[in-house]
């Protein structure tokens, strides 16, 4: 399904503090608040300039607002759930080690949208996906835009910057777990995707960007250019991997 590069920035967490991403989401101190329980708001918008915190309870300009894609960086509250991860034997994408298994998570909060070019070099500076190994992928040169999605990355890199950040700025930024991701994925569903098991491109394109949803060109799209999922997160599947 997913046939474009993987990335393995694709979205970053807001939480209380890293301890607690090592198990179920928020709850450590020393983050934006004692506690992420705390924050009462759908939204949380993180200056990517100052590292400052502003709680909105709803975004019309979520989509049609720039800034949301390059100088700031929004995050959209998961709620306490339960939920399943994985896949069962035969299914579409199954692997021995990623067996179906029920997930339990508590609040926290993920990007709205894949990271961006722009709000990856705003937060560290650097632009790796114009490297001559990177922009040889599908889409070449067209894959390079402030609003794509940021790839060609490691998990060392990401780590090394989010730490970095977290030293200076009051809010802790993180990698989603596992569980974290796949649950906010599904959004609610016990399905292959969010959307339920189909693979016909015309139930899967207003969801995803992948090559047999293509309208036009190759490689990645601009984030937000699809619908978003019943949790309001958008890309998680197709465009780039996470």
């Amino acid at each position: 399904m997913e046939h474009l590069m993987r990335s393995i920035v694709g979205l970053i967490v807001l939480a209380a503090g890293i301890a607690s991403l090592a198990g179920c989401g928020g709850g450590g101190g020393g983050g934006v608040t004692t506690d992420v329980g705390i924050l009462t708001s759908d939204y949380q918008v993180l200056d990517l300039t100052t590292g400052t915190v502003e709680s909105r309870q709803s975004l019309p300009d979520l989509l049609t607002n720039p800034a949301y894609k390059t100088t700031k960086m929004v995050f959209k509250a998961v709620y306490t759930g339960s939920g399943v991860v994985g896949a069962l034997p035969g299914e579409f994408g199954f692997q021995a080690d990623e067996g179906r298994t029920g997930v339990d998570v508590t609040k926290y909060y993920l990007a709205t949208f894949e990271v961006t070019q722009k709000q990856w070099e705003n937060l560290a500076g650097t632009t790796p996906w114009t490297s001559g190994q990177a922009v040889s992928v599908a889409g070449g040169a067209a894959s390079v835009a402030d609003g794509k999605p940021a790839f060609n990355l490691s998990y060392q890199a990401i780590k090394d910057v989010l730490d970095a950040r977290n030293a200076a700025w009051t809010p802790t930024l993180a990698l989603p777990t596992n569980s974290q991701w796949e649950y906010a994925c599904r959004a609610g569903a016990t399905s292959l995707y969010a959307w339920g098991d189909s693979h016909a491109p015309s139930v899967v394109s207003p969801f995803a960007r992948t090559w047999e949803t293509l309208a036009s060109g190759t490689g990645p799209g601009l984030v937000g250019g699809r619908s978003a999922n019943a949790f309001g997160l958008y890309d998680m599947h197709g465009n780039v991997w996470e």
